[in-house]
């Protein structure tokens, strides 16, 4: 029996999906004319909150100006703006209701994090679209099993389903569930080859520690065609290793809690490709100006869809640089492979894999502190803060003691 809602949904994403695949081989100049509504309505509705009504009167009218004059007339927003101001940057949409509105949290990996809230209506559907475009991009065959390994997970379960968006493509296969906070590298072995996996979610980091348990201890019977990486650098030796290894591909995705995804793999290449019409990124330098290729630079993202709470030319944390362009059809901009935003992990004495949780500890939660560096060392840390006040003998025992639970191998 057919569901009406379900059909809804599927044409709306498909849609999107063919709609982005479009614009993704468009000239840049093109793309610019499609988003620049897109950019005028997000600064009109920014500016009924008070917040953004201040910080972007210096840019004045913008209606009829070309995208890029109306984005290099507008503020950069600091990820503290945020942390101090971030309430009254909110926006309740006229019509809008409570529950369209979901407030996440960053992970704190990147500096001190901060509370993002999100209209739901339209973000899902378009996150849905780039999700199901990274799957045909790299051809991937949903019918086939897939295990996701993230620290949120419950530990291992199978089922069947619609599974979309990726039902609104073909018939989807089992997925597989593993807590990787809960399971020793073996274990995560042992999972893929008794679920016969083809794909895996998994982190980059953990990525590398499990390609160097199979070398050490290999599956026979893994079967493993990608390996699908989000949260950190994807170097080239990794590649290289997992492909050793496994015979697999990895993947890669670039995304932040703050936007979702930000930039995904070509389809014919390994390197990445913003989605402009989506999160528009831009690249600058010490003095706020475009860097050239191979110039590294600052990330800075404005949310074209981020109504719940504006977040225009919003200093992401990260470092990367533009490539050459891509010389396989797609005209969206090349990142090279070297987006700097590397997290830390280290195996314990049981061979489980232990993550530190930064959001958790005074990093995160203490008001005081504003923002903050890890610096990791093989028998030490050390932080460097930026505080509103100093913080007292107990606040700094207190984040000594945090530190060195969340560092196993760091000792007082």
């Amino acid at each position: 029996m057919t569901d009406p809602a379900y059909e809804r949904r599927k044409a709306l994403i498909l849609g999107l999906m063919k709609k982005y695949d479009q614009l993704a081989r468009v000239p840049q100049q093109q793309l610019h004319q499609v988003i620049q509504p897109d950019l005028v309505r997000l600064i009109r509705v920014a500016r009924k909150s008070s917040w953004w009504a201040e910080a972007l009167a210096p840019a004045g009218r913008v209606a009829n100006k070309p995208f890029l004059e109306i984005l290099r007339s507008l503020p950069i927003l600091k990820r503290e703006q945020v942390q101090d101001y971030g309430r009254w940057m909110q926006v309740y949409l006229p019509g809008s209701k409570p529950e369209h509105y979901v407030a996440t949290q960053t992970s704190g990996s990147t500096g001190k994090p901060v509370v993002i809230v999100r209209y739901q209506p339209g973000n899902v559907a378009e996150h849905r679209a780039i999700q199901l475009m990274d799957a045909v991009w790299q051809k991937r065959d949903m019918s086939e099993p897939m295990a996701y390994f993230k620290n949120t997970e419950p530990d291992a379960r199978a089922g069947h389903g619609r599974h979309e968006p990726f039902s609104y493509i073909g018939p989807t296969g089992p997925v597989s569930y593993m807590n990787i906070s809960k399971a020793t590298l073996g274990e995560m072995l042992d999972h893929l080859e008794e679920h016969q996996s083809s794909y895996l979610l998994l982190n980059g980091i953990v990525i590398r520690l499990l390609a160097q348990e199979y070398r050490d201890n290999p599956r026979p019977n893994i079967k493993l065609k990608q390996i699908l990486s989000w949260a950190e650098k994807v170097e080239p030796s990794l590649r290289e290793l997992v492909r050793e290894q496994f015979g697999a591909k990895i993947c890669d995705r670039y995304s932040a809690e703050e936007f979702g995804y930000l930039a995904i793999q070509c389809p014919d290449s390994e390197h990445l490709h913003p989605m402009q019409f989506h999160n528009y990124i831009e690249i600058l330098n010490d003095k706020d100006e475009p860097c050239q290729i191979g110039e590294t630079g600052r990330v800075i993202v404005t949310g074209l869809r981020s109504f719940g709470m504006p977040l225009i030319r919003y200093e992401l944390g990260d470092l990367a640089s533009w490539s050459e362009p891509c010389e396989h059809g797609i005209t969206l901009p090349v990142f090279s492979p070297d987006i700097v935003r590397i997290r830390d992990a280290e195996v314990d004495e049981n061979g489980r894999v232990v993550r530190p949780r930064i959001d958790r500890s005074m990093l995160g939660t203490n008001p005081a502190i504003t923002d903050f560096q890890l610096v990791r060392f093989d028998d030490a840390v050390v932080i460097l803060l930026r505080t509103k006040r100093d913080l007292t003998n107990e606040e700094q025992d207190q984040l000594k003691s945090e530190m060195a639970a969340n560092f196993t191998k760091i000792h007082n």
